[in-house]
């Protein structure tokens, strides 16, 4: 029951999300993804299409104002399979090198990784990957408007209200003040992913934004259920489910100790476009600047 109306959301990927009795009315959706998504009751009047706007697989779309009758959902037929050669290989004369086997790393109860010295933090960073996506665009590194982090005093903002020099939780009983915005779009729609926790606790991020998950920092896209997150008293949750969604605005505040906590789970202020203790050492000039008393602009506004 999302209202959609005239918003730009153009490329906009709603795969695997519940749009039932949301209104589109308006819209740009060229080139946007409603693939196996239920539009049931949903308003399209008006809406721009083109044959870029994909609804295989998508239910309910008998009826739908604004969506052709002859529209598509059939789904996109798989490519064959290559029959495998039969010709067998030479065998190999060389000695094969042994590949080591990697530890299995059991969740901390606070799961917040070690920083490697004062300033700079050196997680252990997750390099799984559910697909070969990496590619940075404005929908994958930050935090809907909607999204609340809490102040030192006990107040709760949301990223829309947030402000440089708020000092909010970034820890379990830590505060560490916002010196500057990587973004800060306050308008148009983006795809998010949504982590729901057995406690309760939901948080809305970009698929590309690492949170502390397992004892290390795994990106959002790679989070499944049965992973342990932190939330932000510093207790271990198990997520128990995650989904596509979309929301407006785009923010991603920096602090000075590289955490915040979002929406009660433990995050980084990072993404996998750098790694986390690279990003953290090349944002030193801008921390220092802050210190005495000069503020950065937002870089990507």
């Amino acid at each position: 029951n999302t209202n959609f109306d005239g918003a730009d959301l153009r490329g906009a990927d709603f795969s695997g999300a519940d749009a039932r009795g949301s209104s589109f009315k308006g819209a740009r959706l060229e080139g946007a993804n409603f693939n196996n998504v239920d539009v049931t009751g949903s308003d399209f009047s008006g809406a721009s299409l083109d044959e870029s706007t994909s609804f295989n697989g998508a239910e309910g779309t008998e009826m739908v104002p604004g969506l052709p009758e002859d529209l598509d959902t059939s789904e996109p037929t798989p490519s064959p399979t290559p029959e495998p050669a039969t010709e067998s290989p030479e065998p190999s004369t060389a000695t094969p090198t042994p590949v080591p086997t990697s530890a299995t790393e059991t969740p901390t109860e606070s799961g917040t990784p070690e920083p490697s010295g004062s300033s700079t933090p050196s997680p252990d960073v997750d390099e799984r990957d559910g697909d070969d996506d990496d590619e940075e665009d404005d929908g994958s590194v930050c935090f809907p408007a909607s999204g609340t982090v809490q102040l030192e005093d006990g107040r709760t903002k949301t990223m829309g209200e947030l402000s440089i020099g708020d000092r909010v939780l970034s820890s379990s009983g830590a505060f560490s003040e916002v010196h500057f915005f990587s973004h800060r779009l306050t308008e148009g729609y983006y795809p998010f992913i949504e982590i729901s926790t057995a406690s309760g606790s939901a948080i809305t991020m970009t698929r590309n934004h690492y949170l502390v998950a397992n004892g290390g920092l795994v990106a959002a896209k790679s989070v499944k259920p049965g992973d342990f997150v932190v939330l932000g008293s510093g207790l271990s949750d198990t997520v128990i489910a995650t989904r596509a969604v979309v929301a407006r605005g785009l923010y991603n505040p920096h602090t000075i100790d590289g955490y915040v906590v979002v929406d009660g789970l433990l995050t980084s202020c990072y993404t996998t476009t750098v790694n986390p203790s690279l990003a953290h050492a090349l944002l030193a000039p801008l921390r220092f600047l802050y210190n005495v008393g000069v503020t950065a602009p937002g870089l990507l506004d």
